[in-house]
């Protein structure tokens, strides 16, 4: 059987960008490095994150020690502003669209009956969505870097989640344009010789390989080629009595 069953390369690609966006946009939440502050001569090394800053600077280490421990701290006074919380606000919200979005996918390629239209555009709606948020919190987060401050790698992570969601966005759009047709080979496969031979599997997979617009569509479909089937199968025996009896 196929991986993840007879869906399109496109939403399995689409899921495994999605859970990568996820993973990064998860790193870069628990991460204490969205900015940082320095000296050359290392007298002051403060990176902050979300949630708290780390202290690695040489005046709070043992003078003897050539690096400094690090250790941290509570996020000072200072940083907490109104741009802070909104930034913290967004960030968190992103998961609520990106769980969406990476169980709504995994779904979508799993299932055969949720393939629909709709399904893809909330699953675009979704994607898109993380990728606003997540951007949103990156902007006020540079809006807020104080002086003597500048953006760190956990900024770098959260943006490139935002590009991953947006990417995920756009990989989906063939499903999309692609669930308004129920595909020919659908109907031909009603009149397939094999399922004329009793492997009526082989209706079943052309049916499940494509899209359709709705959920209802697919099981009058299986009707519909049973149906076709036995009158198939009547004609034939009708066809067969009528060459016997003409060799009579």
């Amino acid at each position: 059987m196929p991986f993840c069953g007879l869906s399109s390369g496109w939403a399995k690609l689409t899921l495994l960008v999605v859970a990568a966006a996820a993973g990064l946009h998860c790193a870069a939440l628990a991460t204490p490095y969205w900015m940082k502050a320095a000296t050359l001569s290392n007298s002051v090394n403060i990176t902050v994150g979300l949630w708290k800053q780390v202290n690695c600077s040489r005046a709070i280490g043992p003078p003897w020690s050539p690096w400094s421990p690090c250790y941290g701290q509570p996020l000072a006074d200072t940083y907490q502003t109104l741009l802070f919380k909104v930034t913290q606000i967004l960030e968190c919200v992103v998961l609520v669209p990106a769980a969406c979005s990476l169980v709504l996918c995994a779904y979508y390629i799993t299932s055969p009956t949720v393939r629909t239209q709709t399904v893809v555009g909330w699953l675009m709606a979704f994607t898109f969505s993380s990728t606003a948020l997540n951007l949103s919190g990156c902007i006020t987060w540079l809006l807020n870097l104080p002086n003597a401050h500048f953006a760190f790698w956990s900024l770098g992570l959260a943006a490139s989640a935002a590009a991953l969601f947006f990417l995920a966005g756009i990989l989906i759009i063939p499903d999309f344009r692609r669930s308004f047709v129920f595909h020919r080979d659908v109907l031909s496969s009603c009149t397939h010789p094999g399922h004329l031979l009793g492997t009526d599997h082989i209706c079943t997979m052309e049916i499940s390989r494509f899209f359709v617009t709705r959920q209802s569509l697919m099981p009058p479909s299986m009707e519909m080629c049973d149906r076709q089937a036995n009158k198939d199968e009547d004609e034939s025996k009708d066809a067969l009595n009528d060459s016997k009896y003409r060799l009579r």
